[in-house]
Formats: structure tokens, C-alpha cells, sequence
């Protein structure tokens, strides 16, 4: 079983990589104007936000440390026999309830760093409200119990039938395989639309697919209280496009235009049906490659694990599946920010007001705060879109398109 889950984590990777390699030549008009354009200058207008400044600046520490503290523990735990010794020791003779309670102890260990991440992101939100997510705190909570009742659950079945657990992952992959084909779920809280939204819906330059829907509100999936976000591309979705209050009351009519047309860019490319496949992928990859890492024996001498999986695999297993994600994220952030690029020219080409579109990324980007150029270290961890300086100059020199650009 474990040879086949760790041939599993080769294929489910390669499939992975595929599916990035589409994407990466979907994206070679982007490539090519970026590269046409040079690096960034920044020469545009810019208002910063000494509080916002600041506010990124912890969020940033508390990822970057968080990911540091996580690595370190998972090195310690899973590549040594240290986390197998505690499991051991919690459950010396195996049985179901102890194995459960040291399985618990270990995930308790790998999760503490965001406890310790958690003082600076409450110090950011105090600095930016903007920062915090415009949900119920009741579907917050709701979030957590769900998540945390699925763990439970999980290492139970983990620690009494781990034939049964195996059979449980590969289920749980078939249905995230499957649901871009079969479930179009979509958690949006729609409001009044305002009048701005309203006159840039009724007046805009370029024309849009019957079925799309625009909406003005706000989604769980949603970090920033600012900002357009493309949540399915499906024709029978009730919503497409969710604009957040908040971006509205930030733009002008030009700049809300140039931010729909970026989305419907996404839209057009079908960004989240990819993305669901590419996630379905990236979980496969992530999951298998945690079951099959006791199948190397150099790990397996490392960490003084069994071969066969239960409770003293958990540590190299969450190592394994860690290392892979991290390493997985890292390329796929790469693609994204392609994606981005050539969603800006294509809203470039819908708008066909350059101020606009300029002034549609700089404007939010101030409001939150980001840095106008990204570090080595935010590219491999955070940055999904270009940085501002990057994606402004490409809006900025690049030659007006007559047409919207095929991707």
C-alpha cells in the first residue's frame, strides 16, 4: 500500500506539473509583454498609508514566521526519531485511545506556530480593518468547529483502521476531482447595489455573456474587505463576479470598470474551473506523497519509522506532505502571477482607459498596504499577483490593444 501511495505521489505531481506547464503557455502573450516592457519603474502617482504599511508588515512576519517555526518543527519531529519516540511513548502498546491522544499531541505541535503568528495579525487588523475578512463571525466559527471535528475524525480512523483511512483519502480525492463537473458551491452575501455599481453595470464598454452575473457583496473565500474576485465560471452559477463594498467606495467609475473587466478576464479564461482541477492535482500530490514517504528507506532510517502506516508515520508523513506543498506553492505562485498579467491586459483591451486600469491596481494595493516590489523570500510564499510596481508598469508601456488579447 505504501509503495503504491508513493507511486500514487509521483503521478499525482507529474499530472500537477502538467496542468501548470497548460497554463504557462495559456500565458506566453502575457510572458512576452511583460518581457517587452522591462523591469518596473515607478512612475505613478502613489498616496501610501503609513498604518497600512505597517499592518503588511506584520501580516508578512507572521506568515514568514510561522512558516520557519512549522518548518523547524516538522525537521525536528519528522526527520529524526524524535516524533516517533513521542509517539511511542504516548502509545506504547498501540492502543486505539492513546495512539489518538499522541497523533492529536503531534498535530497540536506542528499547529502551534500560528498561535504565535496570531498576536501580530490582530495588531495588523487593529492597524487596517480593511485586513479583516467582511464575514459573520458565526461563519467563522462554524468554519473552525467544522475543521476541527473533520481532524478528529480523521485521526481517529487513522489510528483504528488505516486501510480504512487510505480508502477514505482516495475517495475524498475522486470527489475533489470530481466536483468542478458535479458542484458549483459558491458562498456570497449579496447587498443593495450602490448607485456607482449600478451606473458602471449599465454603462460598460464592453460587452459581457448573457449569463454572467455581477454581483455587489462579499464571499467567505475572501481575505480583503477590498477587491473583485471571479468565484465560478460555470453558466449556471448565480454569481460569477463578487465586487466588495468597499472597492466600490474606493474607485472612481473608470477604475470599477477596469477592475470588472479584469475579472471577467478570468471568467473568459475559465481561471476557476482550472484552478479547481490544478487544487484537486495539488491535493493528490500532497496527500500521497505524505502516505508514500515511509516507503523510502532513507526516511524511514531518519525518522526510526515502520514501513507500514499508523501512528508513528504521522511525523514523517506531515513532514513529506508539508515539504511537498511548500515546494508545489512555490511554482504554482509563479503561473498565478502569469495569470494575473494577462488578466490586466485583457482588461487593458476591455477598458481601453490606461488611468483607469493603472489607478484599478495601485489604489487597492495602497489601501492594503503592499510593498511596491515583492522579496525573493514573498515570492516563494505569498505573492499570487505581480507586484504593484510590476503590474503598473506593464499597464503603463505596454501598447493600447485594439482587441481584447487571445489567451
Amino acid at each position: 500500500m505504501v509503495n503504491a501511495c508513493a507511486w500514487g505521489a509521483l503521478l499525482s505531481t507529474a499530472g500537477y506539473l502538467l496542468l501548470l506547464l497548460r497554463d504557462h503557455a495559456r500565458n506566453a502573450p502575457a510572458r512576452l509583454a511583460v518581457a517587452a516592457v522591462g523591469p518596473p519603474e515607478r512612475d505613478y502617482p502613489t498616496t501610501p498609508d503609513a498604518a497600512a504599511d505597517r499592518a503588511f508588515a506584520l501580516v508578512w512576519r507572521a506568515q514568514w514566521v510561522a512558516v520557519a517555526l512549522r518548518s523547524t518543527l516538522l525537521l525536528i519531529l519528522g526527520l529524526t526519531p524524535l516524533g516517533s519516540w513521542l509517539v511511542r511513548s504516548i502509545a506504547p502498546t498501540g492502543e486505539a485511545v492513546p495512539s489518538a491522544i499522541a497523533c492529536v499531541v503531534v498535530l497540536l505541535i506542528v499547529a502551534s506556530p500560528r498561535l504565535v503568528a496570531l498576536r501580530w495579525r490582530s495588531q495588523a487588523v487593529a492597524l487596517s480593518p480593511e485586513l479583516r475578512p467582511d464575514i459573520s463571525r458565526r461563519l467563522v466559527l462554524r468554519t473552525y468547529l467544522g475543521q476541527v471535528a473533520g481532524v478528529g475524525l480523521v485521526v481517529w480512523v487513522f489510528t483504528t483502521d488505516t486501510d480504512t483511512f487510505v480508502l477514505g483519502c482516495v475517495g475524498a480525492l475522486a470527489g475533489m476531482a470530481l466536483r468542478p463537473l458535479l458542484v458549483d458551491r459558491i458562498t456570497v452575501r449579496k447587498r443593495k447595489p450602490s448607485p456607482l455599481f449600478t451606473s458602471t453595470m449599465a454603462t460598460l464598454p464592453f460587452p459581457t455573456p448573457s449569463w454572467l452575473r455581477i454581483v455587489e457583496g462579499s464571499t467567505a473565500g475572501a481575505g480583503s474587505r477590498a477587491g473583485g474576485w471571479a468565484v465560478s465560471d460555470s453558466p449556471k452559477s448565480p454569481v460569477h463576479v463578487v465586487i466588495t463594498p468597499g472597492t466600490v467606495e474606493l474607485l472612481g467609475a473608470g477604475e470599477l470598470t477596469a477592475l470588472i473587466a479584469h475579472e471577467v478576464a478570468h471568467i473568459e479564461r475559465r481561471d476557476v474551473t482550472h484552478g479547481a482541477w490544478r487544487s484537486a492535482a495539488f491535493s493528490a500530490a500532497i496527500i500521497t506523497a505524505a502516505l508514500g514517504s515511509s516507503a523510502l528507506p532513507p526516511l524511514r532510517l531518519l525518522s526510526n519509522a515502520p514501513q507500514q502506516l499508523g501512528p508513528p508515520t504521522l511525523p514523517l508523513m506531515l513532514a513529506a506532505g508539508y515539504a511537498a506543498m511548500r515546494a508545489l506553492t512555490a511554482v504554482a505562485l509563479v503561473v498565478s502571477r502569469q495569470g494575473e498579467s494577462a488578466c490586466d491586459l485583457t482588461a487593458l483591451a476591455l477598458c481601453q482607459d490606461r488611468d483607469a486600469a493603472v489607478q484599478m491596481v495601485t489604489k487597492p494595493s495602497e489601501l492594503r498596504g503592499l510593498p511596491g516590489r515583492w522579496t525573493r523570500a514573498q515570492h516563494l510564499l505569498m505573492a499570487t499577483h505581480p507586484s504593484t510596481e510590476e503590474r503598473a508598469g506593464l499597464l503603463t508601456h505596454t501598447p493600447m490593444p485594439e482587441v481584447a488579447p487571445q489567451n
